[in-house]
């Protein structure tokens, strides 16, 4: 039979020079020691443990066990006292993967709590918004300008009512509507600034919070333009157009319900005077 033979020589953390033994890997095993169980063992091909002497009297620890190739054996053979020993970079390790684990710990928490945060803003945000149109729904809207509003700041209060909306439900269908509707509040977003308001209150009525009063005339006469000429393919002829109703905070109101209902008084008068305008509304009217 054949064996392969490995000496393990492990270096010690309690000495300053590891002991090393005189075996070599060349050396015939049944030279270094006599033991009649290991040699049968090795005939029979079984696997074992044991301690050995050695003719030289060193202690070692043997364990062997067959390759499955022929004869083949492979052993390993420690010295008695390098196995008793303590060895302290086992707990310098310990201290290592300790600490790994706990950054991988700590690292899933964070990212946890990151998405989980996420989540929640996105949940909150979905809440927020008008499912159809994108814009904010009519209580953020009323919620947003109201916060606004308490800084006593100038702003201009728009209501906008899309024109003959009904008649394009009815000859054109809902789908169409909503097409409508969802095309105008693109319009609107990309129309106005990220800090100004863009809100659907419900049906075909939006409102909008400009904070420069001073450009909200031509903002909205280069509205009225872009959705003239905004065209939905289904419309075929028909021409979209919007009425605005128009207020301004803080002199005519201080309040989303005041400005409300001054913005829709102007709006009434758009809509009474031939739609596809704009009216300012002004304090001294009934």
């Amino acid at each position: 039979y054949l064996f392969l033979f490995f000496y393990i020589n492990l270096p010690t953390f309690i000495d300053e020079e590891p002991k090393k033994h005189n075996i070599k890997t060349i050396d015939n095993l049944f030279d270094i020691c006599d033991e009649k169980e290991v040699k049968t063992d090795f005939n029979q091909q079984e696997s074992d443990l044991i301690q050995i002497q050695t003719k030289k009297n060193k202690s070692l620890y043997l364990a062997y066990s067959p390759l499955k190739i022929n004869d083949w054996m492979i052993c390993y053979i420690v010295p008695v006292h390098v196995a008793q020993e303590s060895y302290t970079f086992i707990k310098h390790y310990e201290t290592l993967l300790a600490t790994f684990l706990g950054l991988i710990v700590l690292s899933l928490m964070i990212y946890l709590a990151h998405s989980n945060s996420r989540e929640n803003k996105y949940l909150i945000h979905l809440s927020e918004i008008d499912p159809l149109t994108s814009v904010f729904n009519k209580e953020t809207t009323q919620k947003l300008i109201d916060q606004k509003l308490k800084n006593h700041e100038q702003f201009c209060f728009l209501i906008l009512d899309v024109d003959d909306f009904k008649s394009v439900n009815d000859n054109y269908g809902h789908a169409v509507g909503d097409k409508v509707l969802k095309n105008l509040s693109d319009l609107f977003k990309n129309h106005f600034r990220q800090t100004d308001i863009v809100g659907r209150i419900g049906g075909d009525e939006f409102i909008i919070l400009i904070k420069d009063e001073h450009i909200a005339e031509s903002r909205i006469q280069s509205l009225l333009q872009k959705v003239n000429a905004l065209k939905i393919e289904e419309l075929q002829d028909f021409k979209l157009s919007i009425s605005v109703g128009m207020a301004f905070a803080p002199s005519n109101g201080t309040t989303f319900m005041e400005l409300y209902r001054h913005a829709d008084h102007a709006l009434y008068q758009t809509k009474r005077t031939g739609k596809n305008n704009y009216k300012i509304y002004k304090n001294d009217e009934n």
